[in-house]
């Protein structure tokens, strides 16, 4: 008897001494350490978003001001820079600082809101399609395979070409151009989900599919939209400061980055500071949120293993 209760002592030893932190998949240890460059990712990201909320408070000068007579001036470490303007100034006389820091403004509001909004257009797509399938999946299908083989890009260009150029017509196309990505990832998701033993079990106990979408479907896709989303404002970020290099975004004098980089190109071989400091605000703005969001994937994942 002494005997045969050795091996269940064991077994409940090893279980007391397994790591709490094992959950069918990669320790939480070990998701921790692979996760530990979206430290960088959100240190960049708080510093960039602290730069759009006090800009105001943190901007050296007005934004929209200029001084002919100090015009084109080198950053503060050149021959010839001015320590009131550490960055120097662009063609006009604005001090470059203040306009990277206000152009943080015009970049995230644009990633974020037409993240949002592509958001609100493909979730529901995406839920509907899975969940109910038949005809609504296949038009919503279609749908999406007609917005993915037609180039974005040109989209955009189209239709802010017959709207105009501004913010709201470029936050209307950035999000009505990226709700597709929301639309196939969500519905291949629920797909999985209609037919699992919990959504089965809210069937048979009388639930509606409203509720069992909602209550059971729903939470289970919050982690994916959350890493969707991140990578999503990033990819904004890049297309609204290349449509605003186009001219086709915000207008001067509004700072924005893709405009900044637009004007400081005629100056580019001479005056390199004109190009290189808001091409380096969306290239760090950019690296940090992807950071982010690719550790928020390998976190959120407990599976994975490499």
């Amino acid at each position: 008897m002494t005997t045969e209760a050795r091996p269940a002592v064991g077994v409940a030893a090893a279980s007391r001494e397994a790591p709490a932190d094992v959950r069918g998949g990669a320790p939480l240890g070990y998701r921790l350490w692979r996760v530990r460059y979206g430290l960088v990712g959100a240190v960049i990201v708080l510093a960039v978003l602290s730069c759009a909320f006090l800009a105001p408070w943190l901007a050296p000068h007005d934004p929209y001001r200029g001084v002919v007579s100090q015009r084109l001036i080198p950053p503060a470490w050149e021959a010839k820079g001015s320590a009131s303007n550490l960055l120097g100034t662009d063609q006009v006389g604005r001090d470059y600082l203040t306009r990277i820091i206000f152009g943080s403004r015009v970049s995230l509001a644009a990633g974020f809101l037409s993240t949002v909004l592509a958001a609100l257009i493909g979730i529901p797509l995406g839920v509907t399609a899975g969940f109910f399938g038949g005809k609504w999946d296949g038009f919503v299908s279609f749908a999406v395979n007609v917005m993915l083989a037609f180039p974005g890009v040109l989209l955009a260009l189209a239709v802010i070409s017959m709207l105009g150029p501004s913010f709201l017509n470029l936050i209307l196309v950035l999000g009505i151009t990226s709700w597709p990505l929301y639309t196939r990832v969500v519905r291949t998701e629920v797909m999985s989900y209609r037919e699992q033993e919990f959504t089965t079990a809210a069937r048979g106990i009388g639930g509606t599919q409203g509720r069992i979408i909602l209550r059971h479907i729903f939470p289970n896709l919050a982690s994916t939209i959350l890493v969707v989303s991140t990578l999503e404002v990033a990819h904004n970020i890049l297309r609204e400061a290349f449509l605003s290099f186009l001219g086709l975004g915000v207008q001067p004098p509004i700072p924005s980055w893709g405009g900044m980089l637009s004007e400081g190109r005629t100056y580019m071989l001479n005056l390199w500071w004109l190009a290189a400091f808001p091409g380096i605000a969306i290239f760090a703005t950019t690296l940090g949120i992807n950071l982010l969001g690719d550790s928020l994937r390998d976190f959120l994942d407990p599976h994975q293993t490499s």
